[in-house]
């Protein structure tokens, strides 16, 4: 997990602008910033437990041939110029950066706790 938080220093500054940016442009709750921050933190360390915690039957589903699993996240950490996507493939179908191999969505799982 410790590279979950390993960025440029220009995605830093991206990120960073945007979130001051919508924070004093809108109106917002500080619970539901806080709950964004939880999810995005606990969403990060699932996709670097190199453990697929969901059985074969979600992994295989509709959803998660849009979702970024544990699976497709080390693809990405296998060919980093593939599998871009934190939450959605979305971006990697669009882009043409999706890669379904050996360890990407709709394969079998690393490992099973």
């Amino acid at each position: 997990v410790v590279d979950l938080f390993v960025l440029h220093p220009v995605e830093v500054l991206g990120f960073g602008g945007l979130w001051l940016g919508l924070l004093l442009l809108h109106p917002f709750q500080i619970g539901a910033v806080v709950m964004y921050l939880i999810v995005n933190v606990l969403f990060g360390m699932a996709g670097h437990l190199r453990v697929e915690r969901f059985p074969d039957w979600w992994r295989q589903s509709a959803i998660t041939n849009w979702l970024a699993t544990t699976t497709f996240h080390v693809g990405h950490h296998q060919n980093q110029q593939r599998n871009f996507g934190f939450y959605t493939l979305i971006w990697d179908r669009l882009l043409g950066t999706l890669e379904r191999g050996k360890h990407c969505a709709g394969t079998r799982p690393l490992k099973r706790p």
